[in-house]
């Protein structure tokens, strides 16, 4: 039997949270998953400023912007802090303002291989269609590996 914990939270929901999953149905407050180190946060709704500030040396998150299709599906500072994992946005509207420690590029075939399963899964769970989720544009944001502050937190 799946266990449920009702919690009010404003700043850094899942904050260092090393396992489990949580699914925030409402908008979170900033810092969402901040320190995040293995545990899968769903979010069914905004998912607000700095969501997986400084993701620990691993880590995907997965942006669909359903109901933001005709714009950027994030706020403000997209990815800042970013020193590890990848940051998967469905959009055709990247956002202008990556911070410099982030490099964006179209999501390639091999990118979506490593989504597609989450995206599904996604899909099953809340009655979304994978197929059409899966045929729209995708952008994956990473780690820049000339960051000077890169060899500070994961092994070059």
């Amino acid at each position: 039997m799946e266990q449920k914990t009702y919690a009010l939270g404003q700043r850094y929901i899942g904050a260092g949270q090393g396992e489990g999953t949580i699914i925030l149905n409402e908008v979170p407050g900033n810092a969402l998953g901040a320190y995040l180190d293995g545990a899968n946060i769903i979010v069914n709704c905004s998912a607000q400023d700095a969501t997986g500030d400084t993701m620990n040396a691993g880590g995907i998150i997965i942006v669909l912007g359903i109901g933001s299709e005709d714009r950027q599906p994030v706020g403000n500072f997209c990815g800042t802090g970013m020193h590890g994992g990848r940051i998967y946005l469905r959009t055709a509207h990247l956002p202008k303002d990556l911070p410099e420690q982030v490099v964006a590029h179209k999501a390639t075939e091999e990118d979506m291989q490593i989504a597609a399963p989450l995206i599904q899964n996604y899909a099953k769970k809340f009655g979304a269609d994978a197929e059409s989720l899966l045929r729209d544009e995708y952008y994956v944001l990473r780690p820049n590996t000339q960051n000077p502050y890169k060899q500070l937190y994961v092994t070059n």
